[in-house]
């Protein structure tokens, strides 16, 4: 068993993915304690949603990014109808930009210092 870190909170519990998805599994290896990776699962009504998600960045800002994404994907799948792919992926795009347009400035990701 490995120790549980702060961004592991964001993860749904592997019993949840074993309970809704019986015969899968999950490989979960960050290259640091934080990174820009990470699953998510959401159930709503019948279906059952699942991503996996490679954020920009590493370390602390690609973990912001990831907590950014994966509450978007929450409010995405949770308020909007349409059930396709492209519709929550585009919501959630939508969603992440309005969240960092909210400072006004760039954001700096790590990279092209």
């Amino acid at each position: 068993m490995y120790p549980i870190y702060n961004q592991q909170a964001i993860l749904p519990p592997l019993q949840d993915i074993k309970r809704l998805l019986a015969n899968s599994f999950i490989i979960y290896q960050p290259k640091d304690i934080v990174a820009g990776d990470f699953y998510w699962l959401y159930t709503k009504k019948e279906m059952v949603y699942l991503a996996a998600a490679d954020c920009t960045g590493h370390g602390v800002p690609g973990a912001m990014v990831s907590i950014v994404c994966s509450n978007a994907l929450n409010q995405a799948v949770k308020d909007i109808k349409e059930i396709s792919t492209g519709a929550i992926l585009d919501t959630v795009t939508d969603l992440v930009i309005a969240t960092f347009e909210k400072s006004g400035e760039y954001i700096q990701d790590g990279y092209g210092l």
